[in-house]
C-alpha cells in the first residue's frame, strides 16, 4: 500500500509543449512601383523618301518620363523581383537638319509608349538601403510628328505616324527603404525601340523616317508592398 501511495505521489514527466513559432522567412510580397522624371532622346537620323532624298537628321529636346509597375520577388530567391511596367515618354522636337542645306527650327514630338516586362537583382549595401540592376524586354508603341520636315522646299512636307515595335531597357539604380512597407528609389534607364518606321506624305511625294528609338531616363519613385506584413 505505501509503495503504491508513493508511486501514485511522483510527478509525471510531461512532454514539452512549445508555443513559440519557429522564425519565418522574409516575405515574398507583391509590390507596387510608381515612377518619373527626366528623359532625353538621341537624334533620329536615318531617312529614305521619293522627292526628297538628302539625308535628315532630327533633334529633340529634353522630355519626361512617367509610369509604374507591379510584380513581385521570386519565392526562394528573395533577391530577384519581376514585374510587369508600363511607362510613356514624350519630347518636343528642336530642329530639323537636311544635308548639305542646314537647320530649321520646326514644332513636333517624339512619344514612346512601353509595356514591358522586367527583372531585377537586389543588393543589401547599408541598413534600410539596397541597390539593383537589371532590364526587361517588351513593346513599344513609337509616334513622332513634325510640322515639316523640309528646311528649303517650298510648302510643308509634315510627319503623323506611329509604329509598333520591340524594345529593350537596362537599368541600375537603389532603394531607401525609409518605412517597413515603402521605399524611395532612385534609378537610371536606357530603352530602345528598334527601327520604328514614320511616313508622310504631301501631294505625289511620300517620304518616310526608320532609325532606333534610344532615350536615356533619371527618374525617382516610390515602391510599397500590397501586404503590411514583415519585410
Amino acid at each position: 500500500m505505501g509503495g503504491s501511495v508513493l508511486a501514485a505521489d511522483a510527478p509525471v514527466a510531461k512532454t514539452p509543449v512549445y508555443t513559440k513559432a519557429p522564425p519565418r522567412a522574409a516575405e515574398c510580397s507583391p509590390y507596387w512601383s510608381l515612377f518619373g522624371g527626366w528623359n532625353s532622346v538621341e537624334s533620329i537620323n536615318s531617312y529614305s523618301g521619293v522627292g526628297l532624298d538628302d539625308p535628315r537628321s532630327l533633334q529633340f529636346k529634353d522630355g519626361y518620363v512617367v509610369g509604374g509597375a507591379v510584380g513581385r520577388c521570386v519565392p526562394g530567391w528573395n533577391w530577384l523581383r519581376i514585374e510587369g511596367e508600363l511607362s510613356y515618354r514624350r519630347n518636343g522636337l528642336s530642329s530639323v537638319t537636311v544635308a548639305p542645306e542646314g537647320t530649321a527650327s520646326r514644332s513636333g514630338r517624339v512619344t514612346a509608349l512601353a509595356l514591358m516586362a522586367n527583372a531585377w537583382a537586389d543588393f543589401n549595401v547599408a541598413p534600410n538601403v539596397t541597390v539593383h540592376a537589371g532590364g526587361g524586354i517588351g513593346a513599344a508603341r513609337v509616334g513622332l510628328r513634325v510640322s515639316n520636315i523640309s528646311v528649303t522646299v517650298p510648302g510643308p512636307f509634315p510627319v503623323n505616324d506611329s509604329d509598333t515595335v520591340f524594345a529593350f531597357q537596362l537599368g541600375a539604380g537603389a532603394a531607401w527603404h525609409f518605412m517597413p512597407n515603402v521605399a524611395l528609389t532612385l534609378d537610371y534607364r536606357y530603352f530602345h525601340a528598334m527601327d520604328p518606321t514614320f511616313r508622310g506624305a504631301a501631294g505625289l511625294a511620300t517620304y518616310s523616317f526608320s532609325d532606333d528609338y534610344q532615350a536615356h531616363s533619371i527618374m525617382v519613385g516610390l515602391r510599397g508592398k500590397f501586404t503590411t506584413g514583415a519585410p
